[in-house]
């Protein structure tokens, strides 16, 4: 049995809450075999869409989060290595 893809840097970068979470709900996905989409990340999200939006923003700038693919309605992302993370 493999580990989750969770590191545990996430907790030291100084990121909000929502974002930290929302970094925990996409290591979720994965390691449900599930892609990391919005429409995934929608279905499971429990905050607000502005708090969505702008924690999905913080997550791609950092390199935390990259998105790989897009029709217009739904983005796939995917986890980059976590030495490629931006600190601040």
């Amino acid at each position: 049995m493999t580990g989750s893809v969770m590191d545990q840097r996430i907790f030291k970068m100084g990121l909000s809450t929502e974002a930290v979470s929302l970094y925990l709900l996409c290591c979720s996905l994965m390691d449900e075999s599930l892609r990391i989409s919005t429409k995934h990340i929608e279905e499971r999200w429990t905050g607000n869409a502005e708090q969505l939006a702008e924690s999905l923003k913080m997550l791609v700038e950092r390199g935390i989060l990259k998105s790989v693919a897009s029709d217009g309605k739904t983005t796939v992302y995917t986890l980059p290595d976590p030495d490629g993370w931006k600190h601040g």
